[in-house]
C-alpha cells in the first residue's frame, strides 16, 4: 500500500522517502511513529551526600525512570555506599555493576524490556502475594518462624517485579509500542 503523510509532520519527525515507520492500530485509528534506533539513556548522579535508604531510593528512581546506564559519582564513594549500591542492584531486575572506581560506580541495565510482558509480571505478582497471604496466616496460626521468613523473602520478589513493571510502564508511556500478541 501507499500511504501519504503530511509534509510538515514528516519534516518535524525526520521522515523522508525510504524512512521506515511503524503503524499501530488504536481503536478505529492508526498510530504512526518513525522507527528509531534504540538509544541507551544515560544518567549521572552525584551521590556524595547520599547514604543508606536515601541512596537506595535514588538508584531505584533512576532505574524506574528508564535510565539504561546509571553513573553514580562522588569525590570518594565510601564502602557503605558501595554496599548499598550492590544491594540495591541485586534487588532490581536486569541491572549489573559494570565499572567501579574510587569515585564512580557505573550500573547498566542488561535486560531487553521489550521481551517482558507486563501482564505476565502482574499476574505473577498477584499469585505470589496470594500465596504470601495464605502462608502468613498459617505461620501466625502455627507459630512457624521459618514460614514467616519465607513470606518476607517472597515479598522481595514482588518488590523486584513491581520495579520492573514500573520501569516498563514508564518506558511505554514515553515511546508507545504495539501490544505483543501474547499479552
Amino acid at each position: 500500500y501507499t500511504v501519504s503523510i503530511p509534509k510538515g509532520w514528516a519534516t518535524d519527525n525526520g521522515v523522508s522517502a525510504g524512512t521506515e515507520v511503524e503503524f499501530y492500530p488504536e481503536g478505529d485509528s492508526l498510530f504512526l511513529t518513525p522507527v528509531s534506533e534504540e538509544e541507551r539513556t544515560e544518567g549521572t548522579l552525584d551521590v556524595g551526600s547520599l547514604a543508606g535508604e536515601e541512596l537506595t531510593r535514588a538508584v531505584m528512581t533512576m532505574y524506574v525512570s528508564g535510565f539504561d546506564i546509571i553513573a553514580l559519582e562522588s569525590s570518594r564513594i565510601t564502602n557503605d555506599q558501595r554496599r548499598t549500591i550492590r544491594d540495591t542492584v541485586q534487588g532490581l531486575v536486569g541491572l549489573e555493576v559494570l565499572e567501579e572506581t574510587r569515585d564512580r560506580v557505573v550500573i547498566r541495565d542488561l535486560l531487553d524490556s521489550s521481551e517482558l510482558s507486563i501482564h505476565n509480571a502482574v499476574t505473577r505478582m498477584r499469585l505470589i502475594a496470594l500465596s504470601m497471604l495464605e502462608d502468613a496466616v498459617a505461620a501466625l496460626a502455627e507459630g512457624d518462624t521459618d514460614m514467616s521468613r519465607d513470606v518476607i523473602q517472597r515479598d522481595d520478589d514482588v518488590d523486584r517485579l513491581y520495579m520492573v513493571v514500573s520501569r516498563i510502564f514508564r518506558s511505554t508511556l514515553r515511546t508507545p509500542k504495539p501490544p505483543r500478541s501474547s499479552d
